[in-house]
């Protein structure tokens, strides 16, 4: 599950919005583990299977398609006993 939160302000009438929106994910993670922390790296990759497009009402020709896929990489570190 993803949400899309837009929101405008400088128009006639400033409007904001939310958007649930059920897609598909997967990741990879690497870690590296010492007795008191942890370290890694995690790539992800999340997809929606139909187009979204983000559009200001009252002017059609204005818009913007929201990109179906995202990708994220990620440092970590945790502390503590492992």
């Amino acid at each position: 599950m993803a949400a899309a939160i837009a929101a405008g302000s400088g128009y006639p009438n400033d409007l904001s919005d939310l958007g649930m929106d059920l897609g598909v994910g997967a990741g990879v993670r690497a870690l590296l583990c010492g007795r008191r922390h942890a370290f890694w790296l995690e790539i992800a990759a999340s997809g929606w299977p139909h187009r979204t497009t983000l559009r200001i009402e009252g002017i059609p020709s204005m818009g913007y398609e929201l990109p179906a896929l995202h990708i994220s990489v990620i440092l970590g570190a945790s502390l503590g006993r492992f």
